[in-house]
């Protein structure tokens, strides 16, 4: 029987991409316990699998709406794992740092939370490299797809939030010389044109924006019959044609009237056009100009005169490209307004929480004050606010993470055959540097993890070679296995090597031991720079 290759046969060989995900959860594990990052760590992982899963949902052919949907959902939890993780990292620290007596330590303690921070955004990208690795998934059709979900899921909420923050302006700021907020201002301004326009005073004619309402009723209502098929519907295109012709002769003599009118508001007194008038005829002229119920009616018609021109339209766009890619089109929003929408359902206790977090991690010295302003901004923006400026931030997160990787791609910086891999083992060698320098990693424990990120960028570009050229279907343990152990061998004697040298010289007193940190992580630099020179 022939046996049928798939797809899934192309992709990096199982083996190798064990080693990459083992490898980059055990360099994790080992860097972060010492420096207590498990949390951030964890979030990262939380960001991880979302990411893979929102690459392999935007190449999906089959149900493109629910996959595009999922996709614009799993940005939330990408922004979370990547924003959040980073933020955690500094709240946590700057409360076990801080305050410090000098200014000297200020800076040093400050160093140190930048540090951190470094290992905790170095972790996360090896975190999202290593889930994508499993199955190749980045591609600059994958990338570029998932970036643009995002965005757009980002884009409601951002206007979401931006709306909110406005209202919230809006009602709680004075203008001097106003009596009252802009909102009360605004409000003020609405009833009277309201009032103008659907129940003027009875004292004089309003003929003017009768005739506006005139011009605006007939014209938007004959759009709408012609925008809408509303004569293949009723089978009877000469009555409908009748129809539309006889409004837009009631708007050429709106158009008329709107001219008198202008004459009468503007230019005549309400006296001298009852002059100039008979008496039966200013009377008819008052009446039916000031007529709410007319009015109401010109309105109305209005209105869905314009919503009939604005259906009409989607009709046409939909008729032009099928319905399932309009709706995979819009998909990421309803996505983003499904996110606001669950947002608005718990943003009280989102809050709450989050911000009695903050509060019993600061440094007692500003945890009043800190208080003090979130009471004031709680108050005057109010919770839902608050919760929707956060989605905004997460969600614009989760996009410049896909944005920066399709940088990366671009400028060459990260290999788009083996996109995953390289961005782990980066990951994995800023998060060692970084770390390598502090007093809670040993000289030892940073080679190992500079070895680690080695290995995870030799099996996994090896890997990503095998399933491109040979596929998974063929079992390659052996020449990995040899591949592999030749990898641990090189970089085990190149670390034995840099740490007798650090051993050797503090034991000669030739060297300060305080900068042996530091000349460990020099080391580990040269070392990479040199195997991949050689590569």
């Amino acid at each position: 029987m022939t046996r049928t290759l798939t797809d899934t046969t192309w992709r990096p060989t199982r083996l190798g991409t064990a080693v990459v995900l083992l490898g980059t959860l055990a360099v994790s594990v080992a860097l972060a316990r010492p420096l207590g990052l498990e949390p951030s760590v964890m979030l990262a992982w939380t960001a991880a699998v979302p990411f893979a899963l929102g690459l392999w949902l935007v190449e999906r052919e089959r149900w493109r709406p629910a996959a595009r949907f999922l996709a614009g959902v799993a940005a939330l939890p990408i922004g979370v794992g990547v924003a959040v993780g980073a933020v955690y990292a500094a709240v946590t620290l700057f409360g076990a740092l801080f305050p410090q007596p000098t200014a000297a330590q200020v800076a040093e303690a400050t160093l140190v939370v930048l540090g951190r921070l470094a290992v905790v955004v170095g972790l996360t990208a090896a975190a999202l490299g290593a889930t994508v690795s499993v199955a190749d998934l980045a591609d600059r059709t994958s990338l570029r797809r998932f970036s643009k979900v995002a965005g757009r899921t980002a884009f409601v909420a951002i206007t979401a939030a931006g709306v909110l923050v406005a209202l919230a302006v809006v009602g709680h700021t004075e203008i001097g010389g106003l009596q009252g907020t802009v909102g009360d201002t605004a409000s003020r301004g609405v009833d009277t044109l309201s009032t103008a326009l659907l129940s003027p005073s009875a004292d004089r004619p309003h003929l003017f924006s009768f005739a506006a309402l005139l011009v605006l009723a007939s014209l938007t209502v004959a759009g709408a019959l012609r925008s809408l098929p509303v004569a293949e519907l009723l089978d009877a295109p000469e009555a409908v044609t009748a129809v539309r012709r006889g409004l837009y002769q009631l708007t050429l003599a709106g158009l008329v009237l709107l001219a008198a009118g202008t004459l009468t508001r503007f230019a005549l007194s309400p006296t001298r056009l009852r002059r100039a008038l008979p008496a039966s005829a200013y009377d008819v002229l008052l009446a039916a100009t000031t007529l709410g119920a007319l009015r109401t009616v010109f309105v109305a018609a209005a209105v869905a005169g314009i919503a009939g021109v604005l259906v009409g339209r989607l009709f046409r766009r939909l008729a032009r490209a099928s319905a399932e890619s309009a709706v995979a089109r819009n998909a990421p929003t309803v996505a983003g307004g499904a996110l606001v929408a669950g947002t608005f359902a718990v943003h009280e206790p989102l809050v709450a929480a989050l911000r009695g977090f903050v509060l019993s991690q600061l440094p007692y010295t500003v945890v009043g004050t800190v208080r003090e302003q979130s009471d004031a901004i709680l108050s005057y923006y109010g919770a839902f606010t608050v919760a929707a400026v956060l989605l905004a931030l997460v969600l614009v997160a989760a996009t410049a993470t896909l944005v920066a990787a399709r940088v990366g791609v671009a400028v060459r910086i990260l290999p788009l055959n083996a996109f995953g891999p390289a961005l782990a083992a980066a990951g994995l060698f800023v998060a060692a540097a970084f770390a390598g320098t502090t007093d809670a990693v040993t000289p030892v424990r940073f080679l190992a993890c500079v070895v680690a990120a080695l290995v995870v960028w030799d099996a996994g570009e090896y890997a990503t070679r095998l399933g491109d050229e040979i596929g998974r279907h063929v079992s390659t343990a052996g020449v990995e296995g040899v591949h592999l152990v030749g990898t641990l061998l090189v970089g085990a004697a190149a670390a034995l090597l840099a740490v007798g040298v650090a051993d050797y010289g503090t034991a000669m007193s030739f060297a300060n031991p305080n900068a042996l940190p530091v000349a460990v992580v020099g080391t580990g630099v040269a070392l990479l720079a040199l195997v991949f020179a050689l590569k």
